[in-house]
């Protein structure tokens, strides 16, 4: 029964955004009444505390299903780079986190920081196996990547530009690491 609130909780926090969507909403949709739905979450609070440990767990086995399956360092950071399970959820969720739910804003941030983390001792055996310039700062990239994609205005961005989110983080990738990757021909050629 969790799992189903939880589900249906995301599906009205995508369709109405945090602060609209009631503890009404998810019993309609889920068929079953208040009372049951306030046995398993006391407040939306409590509910919403749950939906991003949800997120954060989903986030941690789907970046380490992709690393698993990946074989070369190019691929590994190709993977820690291209996932992002919750790609249809709209950017403005992360600004009303920020205003109003600061206790969950902590474990968005979690998130973040497992995945720098990752993305951190990958950039570090590409300086050691000489897969990254020697010039590149690991912590150069894992900054400007958290700017670029926790942008407050990335919504709005992706809508202008036509983007999904996958989109924008392929683009992000070809931007940060066509001249960051030590193999890259043109800086070959340059030398």
């Amino acid at each position: 029964m969790e799992q189903r609130i939880i589900d249906s909780t995301v599906k009205q926090i995508k369709q109405f955004g945090l602060r609209r969507f009631t503890m009404d909403d998810i019993a309609r949709d889920l068929g079953i009444s208040k009372k049951t739905l306030y046995n398993h979450y006391p407040s939306k609070n409590e509910l919403l505390r749950a939906v991003v440990e949800w997120v954060e767990e989903q986030e941690r086995t789907i970046t380490d299903q992709a690393l698993a399956g990946a074989v070369s360092w190019l691929e590994r950071l190709d993977a820690v780079l291209s996932v992002y399970s919750f790609a249809n959820l709209p950017y403005r969720l992360m600004n009303e986190v920020n205003q109003s739910y600061l206790g969950e804003l902590e474990g968005i941030s979690r998130i973040g920081h497992y995945k720098s983390s990752v993305l951190r001792e990958i950039l570090q055996e590409g300086l050691e196996i000489g897969k990254l310039k020697p010039e590149i700062n690991p912590e150069v990239i894992i900054l400007t990547l958290d700017k670029m994609f926790f942008t407050l205005t990335a919504e709005e961005f992706l809508q202008e530009n036509d983007l999904t989110v996958n989109q924008l983080l392929g683009q992000m990738k070809t931007l940060l690491f066509f001249g960051s990757l030590a193999n890259d021909s043109r800086y070959e050629e340059s030398k």
